[in-house]
């Protein structure tokens, strides 16, 4: 047993600490202060200050044990050392589970503490629920981290370290999961501001609006900056041969970005957007931020990722991804954390239905509701206190306990509101049969999670009487039963029996009232399109990507996303581009330029499929080759891009012009001014989406870079033709720490073997002509037993030319350096 020193108490402490104050926060300590008199203003100004402190404290106490190598520690030992640069002693904090849980309850903390004071029109009650579930979900975090004991001490620090693992070992890696841990906070706080408004109604919705757009903008700021540096590092570190693959724990991060710009957009929409929709689009912004964390630390569940470092001892192999979660219950660590994301996830979405029920039959939600949310936190509480290390919380559970402890909400609301259900149901004969239709076909279809939102869907649907939203939820369910059997999550019997029951209502009902009709011919008639199409495609896309991901367990669905995604992204960038033309471009003719559109793509898909470069003769899914479905898409993006342009370009002039004509002593912060530099910023990252759509479609779509076409063999000193170029392996490098060449390339690894390959260009009978570049590919090794490709690429105008060795090679040559077996190689 370690002794424990003063250092142990204070740092292992710290947590203790920051759950105690964690406790405070969330019953309004400072508040209890001043309405008992016990302090003053400073003083209860003062303690709300030190427990913010102390929510950050346990992760800057771990951080500071990296920075010194402190090995007594098990969780530094594991992934730290001496040898690390300090730039990667940073990233070592966030290598398995107990440092993000840190870090994010301390970024968590930190906006709650920024955010502290009410907002404008923020009720009283609005404003302490917004910062008691803010704290919570900070609490939450921490009493998981705690579970987990990222404080304890090694056994034996004499043994030899296991070492960072070398994937991490990069610069993006020390930047991409504190951004992405930020971008998932400040999802916290856009649904904490829209539950807080749920459970508050009475104090009215009138800032709901505008609080969660104060939240969202900085949201897709980082939320872009994460993702994207991210796409960076597969694209550099793992060479996917493009930075977006739909491997699950990208896909999973993609999620709480599209609900942002879901948000966002709302505005947009022609008409009145019903405050319900506001806040669904704010809670489905946190439940999906919490969902993409699951997926990444679902250890099993989702097995195909390739680049989620965090595992378990053993991975589960049930067939649905309700049944891989739950049996993560007899897992001592990850299923501590991951149940406990499963319960808050199925707490917020039940309470999110609870309250959509209530208003309905115009019913409140029961007045302790709130309370279930304890239903979350008190797990990992309990599993902290009295739970030995080793021994499984969950153990005794099954899915079924667990699902009725998430729904609890839910089904506390249904008992107290089950005389205005009932009435509610029996208003004409056909409401009940279709509820327990549904039921049956969730039971025939088998899958939990889709039952379940079939079910839920189906309930929201039958307790409705207004028909504008009952044709809204028909088309939710009608789109959803649709997207799970193009995931294969369902049979398709199942999925159109399902459809089919949603279809029922709009035969038999009265069609809500039909809006002023406008010609498409017409420019009022095609922007009140356009406004609808970012949120409703988005949306779209959100439901299909989130499907397709429950059913990505041990295989990436690529195909499936680019295949039924390629339609929702065409007609999202007709929608920018229409928007692009709409004072450029007489309105008569817009619709018919869009069916010229069309059909060229249709006609270049049919006649030139395999003129582009890559793979294109490669039948990507169903009948159609990736030439085909790359044509499908290119134009109506390459035709956007100039529109995007254009619109920058006019903005930025409309800027510049109203800076001028302000004077020279002119706020640049007037509202004109920061209206043009708004629309700038917006219509840039609109141009910079479509441009990584096309550089997508030509890095990815186009190029299946597993295929066998892909695999060069060189010989030594013999040009070998690749397209345009030829390649010529001219030598082998060895090279090992301490040599003045290894020291002033790598700061990371111990052994380097590489080739020299050198470029030039191809001529016409086969010959090399001029040289172009040298590439060296090569295969990093590290002391741990680590190996890790070196990525040579050559940039140029028609794409990147990459060299890799692949993962056998690489495995080969690292064991070969170890052993001192690479001699000579021809």
């Amino acid at each position: 047993m370690p002794n424990i020193t003063a250092g142990d108490l204070l740092f292992g402490g710290s947590l203790a600490v920051a759950i105690g104050a964690g406790l405070l926060l969330v019953f309004g300590f400072q508040r209890w202060l001043l309405e008992n008199e016990l302090a003053t203003e400073r003083g209860a100004k003062i303690w709300n200050y030190g427990l913010h402190i102390a929510l950050v404290l346990p992760f800057m106490a771990l951080l500071s044990r990296f920075l010194v190598a402190d090995m007594s520690y098990h969780y530094v030992w594991l992934h730290g050392g001496e040898d690390l640069p300090l730039r990667y002693r940073f990233a070592a904090v966030w290598a398995a589970r107990e440092g993000p849980l840190l870090l994010w309850a301390a970024f968590v903390g930190f906006l709650a503490f920024i955010w502290r004071k009410r907002a404008n029109g923020e009720g009283v009650n609005q404003h302490r629920t917004r910062l008691r579930l803010m704290h919570g979900m900070a609490l939450f975090l921490l009493l998981l981290a705690a579970c987990l004991d990222p404080f304890r001490k090694t056994t034996n620090p004499d043994w030899a370290s296991p070492g960072l693992n070398a994937l991490l070992q990069t610069d993006l890696m020390v930047i991409h999961p504190p951004m992405i841990f930020l971008f998932y906070s400040l999802c916290i706080a856009i649904g904490a501001t829209a539950l807080s408004v749920l459970l508050n109604n009475d104090e009215g919705t009138k800032s709901l609006k505008q609080n969660l757009l104060k939240y969202a903008r900085p949201a897709i700021l980082f939320g872009t900056l994460s993702i994207g540096l991210g796409g960076l590092w597969a694209y550099t570190v793992l060479d996917w041969g493009g930075y977006w693959a739909w491997d699950p724990v990208e896909t999973g991060s993609l999620l709480p970005w599209l609900a942002v710009v879901i948000l966002l957009h709302l505005p947009l929409r022609p008409g009145k957007v019903d405050d319900g929709v506001y806040i669904a689009a704010g809670i489905a912004t946190t439940a999906f931020a919490i969902f993409a964390t699951m997926v990444t630390r679902a250890s099993g569940v989702w097995a195909s990722s390739v680049h989620t470092f965090v595992t378990a001892d053993e991975a589960s192999k049930p067939t649905d991804a309700w049944g891989r979660l739950v049996s993560l219950t007899g897992d001592s660590t990850a299923g501590v954390e991951v149940i406990a994301y499963l319960l808050l996830l199925l707490l917020l979405v039940s309470l999110l239905c609870s309250w959509l029920i209530g208003k309905s039959i115009d019913k409140g939600l029961p007045e302790w509701v709130e309370m279930t949310l304890l239903i979350a936190p008190l797990p990992p509480m309990f599993a902290w206190l009295f739970i030995e290390e080793g021994v499984a919380l969950w153990e005794d559970f099954s899915g079924i306990g667990i699902a009725i402890l998430g729904t609890l909400p839910l089904l506390v609301s249904v008992i107290s509101m089950r005389n205005e259900l009932w009435k509610r149901l029996t208003l004409d004969p056909i409401r009940l049969p279709l509820l327990v239709g549904s039921i049956a076909i969730a039971f025939w279809n088998g899958d939990a999670i889709i039952g379940g939102v079939g079910i839920v869907l189906m309930l929201l649907l039958v307790t409705r009487t207004k028909p504008d939203m009952e044709y809204g939820l028909i088309t939710a369910g009608i789109v959803f039963h649709l997207f799970s059997a193009w995931s294969q999550l369902s049979e398709l019997a199942q999925s159109g029996s399902a459809m089919a029951l949603f279809l029922i209502p709009m035969f038999l009902n009265e069609p809500p009232e039909p809006e002023e009709k406008r010609s498409l011919f017409t420019k009022s008639g095609q922007m009140r399109v356009v406004y609808q199409t970012p949120s409703t495609m988005v949306a779209l896309f959100l439901l299909l990507s989130w499907v397709l991901l429950l059913n990505s367990l041990d295989r990436t669905q690529l195909e499936a996303h680019e295949l039924y995604g390629a339609p929702i992204i065409t007609l999202l960038a007709t929608g920018m581009m229409v928007y692009g033309w709409r004072d450029r471009v007489e309105s008569r003719m817009i619709p018919w330029l869009i069916c010229c559109v069309a059909a060229l793509s249709a006609i270049l898909a049919w006649e030139y499929g395999d003129a582009l470069p890559g793979d294109v003769d490669d039948v990507f899914a169903g009948p159609l080759t990736r030439g085909q479905l790359a044509w499908l898409i290119l134009p109506t993006a390459l035709i956007t891009l100039p529109a995007m342009g254009l619109e920058v370009w006019s903005r930025g002039k409309k800027w510049l012009d109203i800076r001028r004509g302000d004077g020279r002593n002119a706020s640049s912060h007037s509202r004109k001014s920061r209206a043009a530099l708004a629309g700038m910023g917006a219509h840039m990252v609109h141009l910079g989406l479509l441009l990584l759509l096309v550089g997508h479609i030509f890095a990815t779509t186009l190029v299946e870079r597993s295929a066998i076409s892909h695999r060069l063999s060189l010989s030594q000193d013999d040009a070998l033709i690749e397209d345009d170029l030829a390649l010529v392996f001219t030598e082998l490098k060895l090279l090992s720490e301490g040599d003045e060449e290894f020291d002033s390339r790598f700061d990371v690894g111990s052994r380097y073997v590489g080739v020299v390959v050198e470029v030039y260009d191809a001529n016409s009978d086969g010959t090399r002509g001029d040289f172009v570049a040298t590439m060296e590919p090569g295969v990093l090794s590290f002391d741990n037993g680590f190996d890790r490709s070196e990525v040579a690429t050559l940039s140029r105008a028609t794409g990147d030319f990459i060299l890799i060795f692949d993962l056998s090679q690489a495995n080969e040559l690292g064991m070969a350096m170890v052993l001192g077996e690479i001699d000579d190689v021809e």
